[in-house]
């Protein structure tokens, strides 16, 4: 009878020992395998939203012909009718000048701005914002070279060499305003194809200025 007992409670406490030893086993294997489970989609998830703006902003920033700032603008806006005015000055000697140097120099600017005004335009039309037209021919003169509405009107009465002569005067001091316009896109520009053409205006009328001043020393 004590042996039956005895072999029953033996049995019994292997049984159990096999089944805490069966469920001690599982559950380090399911725990960590759930808790896993669980982590890595939530960790995944937290990764994809601390990195996706990270990632996805270069592919939904508007392209680089867009990008602008402040200073991009406003070289912009007041580089086409800065330019504009050029041609119009450059137009009047070519069809009213008498010197044949200074009307191939007129053609030569005419040549030149006429598609940087279409490239800014461009710009202007990605960027959303409004072209300045040719208001403020006056009010710009002191800072960009603009001629005022004044001159303009002197400059239009005038004919062969008077007016060889102030078309390189008037035109100096038109390219020294762009020279500076440029220069302060250059320092405050972010735009990279605006801050070449800036450049470009720099370069290009700073050697036109030296030109002006030798014809209009010989004149």
């Amino acid at each position: 009878m004590k042996r039956t007992v005895i072999a029953g409670i033996s049995a019994a406490v292997l049984l159990l020992a096999a089944c805490g030893s069966s469920n001690h086993n599982a559950h380090p294997g399911s725990s960590s395998s759930s808790s896993a489970a669980v982590a890595r989609p939530s960790m995944s998830g937290m990764d994809m939203g601390s990195g996706t703006p990270g990632s996805a902003a270069p592919k939904l920033s508007i392209s680089g012909a867009a990008a602008h700032n402040a200073a991009d603008v406003t070289f912009v806006q007041m580089m086409t009718p800065h330019h504009s005015q050029a041609i119009d000055m450059a137009n009047k000697e070519v069809i009213d000048g008498s010197n044949a140097q200074v009307k191939a120099l007129a053609k030569k600017i005419m040549a030149a701005q006429s598609p940087e005004i279409n490239q800014m335009n461009g710009w202007m039309k990605a960027w959303g914002i409004a072209p300045a037209g040719h208001q403020g021919n006056g009010s710009m003169g002191s800072m960009s070279g603009m001629m005022s509405d004044a001159d303009m009107a002197t400059f239009q009465k005038a004919k062969g060499a008077q007016l060889d002569r102030m078309f390189l005067e008037m035109m100096i001091t038109h390219h020294e305003g762009a020279v500076t316009m440029g220069k302060t896109e250059l320092v405050s520009g972010s735009n990279t194809e605006a801050k070449a053409l800036a450049q470009s205006i720099i370069t290009g009328q700073t050697k036109e200025i030296a030109t002006m001043q030798q014809l209009l020393a010989g004149l």
